[in-house]
């Protein structure tokens, strides 16, 4: 059952006519901090009453004024439906105590409520507005405390203030609470003076919320700070899709089309923006250059750092003479050979600074990481290996024979300070560091970890410059290796090819621009690649789901072995139709059975979930999957089991997650599955890319099954053409650009 049958209770009613509706809230039956539905058991003068809407969160013995109308629900019965509500004081001295004493103000009990109606009778609440100093004339109370317990008084006032405003407006109880969390007694202010702050300093707030709140307060199109505002949004935005900087054209005709203004205006804000350090200009190469501040810091710090790490001397002689007896040791002793290519890479990585091991599936990067690890115990250095996603950690460590972990882990973030435990003052204290998924790494992330590598620490990125550039802006891992300021080890033999199936041979064949050799449906046999084709795009979901429950399960792969991923979202074969129809079909509603909304999904007990931003308090980051395990309405919070343990969410913390039955590819990246279910249709014509399909089907472990049309395909080994990504770091490295 749903945690409160939200919808039915706002759909399936008959309305009545808009009325006006008095009294106290007797008992909170329902509330979901998500997104504020409550439902109220109101005391009125005629007696007890429901009443349901939106609220920022009461508490009993508040007297409230609803506006709305009388429904007739069919499984609730009579309920009073409100759009708005209002605090309304309460006058007489036993609605006051029980106002003053139901928590609604902290410091404020119901023996201390008692106390205060006592001395001041129905003048109490005027006593706290206007004459807080008085408070002292009640026993137990000095000034400070007073004082407390006006400003108390006041925040508990404000912050419904905060909610009718916005409410009144459109806009849902879940911003309230983030502005007033953020700016307490100063909401309003922020709200009717500098509405765009709020799209700078709160969470889950946009230029276009921002935008909307600005309209209503009377701020005008082409007020300086809308403009300002709209300016910087593009270039978050345009960071979302990769990119560090615009091109001024670029810049401008964005900013033009959002806001709606004329371009003269845009340009003179722009220059006054420069002028103000809002945003940076960086001519090169004949093209301005457009940054937000800390985006051009970024670019330019880790540039400085890499090359500071570069310039340090290596190894000593013997030391290097030792590791030389140590491969001819290993050899003798009939270890697992290394080629000529992969004894090259382990020498490399352990006599430079920085260095770059790269190679397509099959190639024995795997091999080469445990080499180094091996032969770092022998020369007894300290290691660390680390992966930017948990699962990837996982697998690493598995692999590896060593411990693993996350970047973020690694670095240790502090919740208190908000940053990094490990960095510059505090230098990771090992004597080499491996990176393995490097592509995976945007510059951002890049940054803040070479700011903990201190002078002499080896660096090692390990990945594959094949596959697709991280999620996060920039081409951190291409750029490193295209700089060519970096030794670079290239393996190149295939050491997987053919052994037990297609996937690594068909790999290389996309890689090469030649379309892969996959069994069609039709001939399945199970080999561990085939095409099932269907040339309608409405045919995809229901394909998709024949493979998932029958066809696979029938090779003993079980549910946790299989992933599905598709390039997009949106569409009838994007993750959010595959995830509704996944989900229904594996872990379909039951009577009796908990679930939890969050927009438009519903989570239940079982659901896989993906962790979709970077939660440094939970230690749970962006790409993580686990399982809900847990849903307590009481507590108001749900539990999800990942790899690395469990983790609790508050309800309004449920739009971290999403389904993972689907993932988009770029999500999928840094993990391997046992089995992959691949959508590669041409109506996803926009995402079609050679490194988008070469990713996909190199998440496979033991089978891929490629749901989709050949033109699909065909699209995307023909599009070698990468979309590209404004980014300077290629540039900073090699000198060209002043400040790295």
């Amino acid at each position: 059952m749903r945690l409160f049958d939200e919808e039915n209770a706002r759909n399936q009613a008959v309305r009545g006519e808009r009325q006006t509706l008095e009294g106290a809230a007797a008992k909170i039956v329902y509330h979901n901090p998500a997104n504020g539905y409550t439902v109220i058991g109101l005391q009125t003068d005629a007696g007890q009453v429901t009443a349901v809407g939106n609220t920022l969160g009461l508490v009993v013995g508040e007297n409230l004024r609803l506006h709305g109308c009388w429904v007739d629900d069919r499984k609730y019965g009579r309920q009073f439906q409100f759009e708005q509500y209002e605090m309304v004081r309460p006058v007489t001295k036993q609605a006051i105590v029980s106002y003053l004493g139901s928590g609604l103000v902290e410091g404020i009990g119901k023996k201390m409520a008692q106390r205060l109606v006592d001395r001041f009778g129905e003048k109490t609440l005027d006593i706290l507005d206007k004459h807080p100093e008085r408070l002292t004339e009640v026993e137990g109370i000095g000034r400070k405390r007073a004082a407390a317990l006006r400003e108390a008084w006041k925040a508990s006032e404000h912050a419904h203030r905060v909610m009718v405003f916005l409410q009144q407006h459109g806009l849902g109880p879940a911003l309230a609470a983030r502005i007033y969390e953020r700016f307490e007694s100063q909401s309003m202010t922020i709200i009717e003076q500098e509405p765009y702050r709020l799209a700078d300093e709160i969470s889950g707030i946009g230029f276009h919320t921002a935008d909307k709140i600005a309209r209503i307060t009377g701020i005008q199109p082409e007020d300086p700070a809308r403009i300002s505002a709209g300016l910087k949004h593009v270039l978050k935005m345009a960071s979302n899709e990769g990119h560090f900087y615009l091109p001024r054209e670029d810049l401008l005709a964005a900013a033009q089309h959002l806001l709606q203004v004329d371009e003269e205006l845009v340009e003179v804000q722009l220059e006054r923006a420069m002028r103000e350090g809002e945003l940076e200009l960086e001519d090169y190469d004949g093209t301005a250059a457009y940054y937000l501040p800390i985006m051009l810091k970024a670019e330019k710090s880790l540039a400085e750092r890499l090359l500071r790490l570069n310039a340090e001397e290596t190894e000593p002689a013997p030391k290097r003479e030792y590791l030389e007896k140590w491969l001819r040791q290993r050899t003798a002793m009939g270890a697992t050979e290394l080629s000529a290519e992969q004894i090259g890479a382990v020498r490399m990585a352990l006599g430079g600074p920085v260095s770059i091991i790269t190679g397509g599936p099959g190639t024995g990067k795997t091999m080469v990481t445990r080499a180094l690890c091996d032969a770092c115990d022998a020369l007894r250095l300290r290691v660390a290996l680390c992966s930017p996603t948990g699962r990837a950690a996982k697998r690493l460590s598995q692999l590896a024979g060593k411990p693993a972990s996350t970047i973020h882990r690694l670095l240790a973030y502090d919740p208190r300070t908000h940053a990094f435990s490990y960095n510059a003052d505090e230098p990771l204290q090992i004597d080499l560091l491996i990176v393995d998924e490097s592509s995976m790494v945007d510059v951002l992330l890049g940054n803040e970890l070479t700011d903990a590598v201190k002078p002499g620490t080896k660096i090692v990125f390990i990945g594959d410059a094949d596959q697709l550039p991280s999620v996060g802006p920039g081409s951190f891992f291409k750029d490193i290796v295209a700089s060519d300021i970096f030794p670079v080890a290239w393996l190149q033999k295939v050491f997987r090819q053919r052994e037990g199936g297609d996937i690594v041979y068909n790999a290389h064949r996309i890689r090469e621009g030649e379309f892969p050799e996959f069994t069609p449906g039709r001939d399945w046999e199970g080999e561990d690649t085939v095409l099932m084709e269907r040339e309608r795009p409405d045919q995809v979901a229901e394909a998709v789901l024949r493979v998932v429950t029958s066809a696979l399960p029938r090779l003993d792969f079980t549910q946790d072995d299989i992933q599905v991923i598709t390039p997009m979202h949106r569409g009838p074969a994007g993750v959010t139709e595959l995830n509704r129809a996944l989900q229904e079909k594996l872990n379909p509603a039951a009577p009796g059975r908990l679930e939890l909304l969050r927009g438009e999904q519903t989570f239940r007990h079982g659901d896989r979930l993906l962790q979709n931003v970077n939660n440094y308090d939970k230690e749970v980051y962006n790409g993580d999957i686990g399982r809900l395990v847990e849903i307590d309405p009481e507590a108001r919070c749900f539990v999800v089991e990942f790899d690395q343990g469990r983790v609790v969410y508050d309800f309004n913390e449920a739009d971290q997650l999403q389904l993972a039955y689907a993932l988009t590819v770029h999500k999928s990246q840094g993990s391997e599955y046992p089995a992959v279910v691949m959508v590669f249709h041409s109506t996803h014509y926009i995402m079609l890319r050679r490194n988008l399909l070469y990713t996909a089907l190199t998440r496979a472990e033991k089978m891929a099954v490629v749901v989709g049309d050949k033109k699909g395909l065909w699209t995307a080994v023909q599009r070698a053409d990468e979309m590209r990504r404004y980014t300077r770091l290629q540039e900073r490295l090699r000198g060209e650009l002043t400040g790295g």
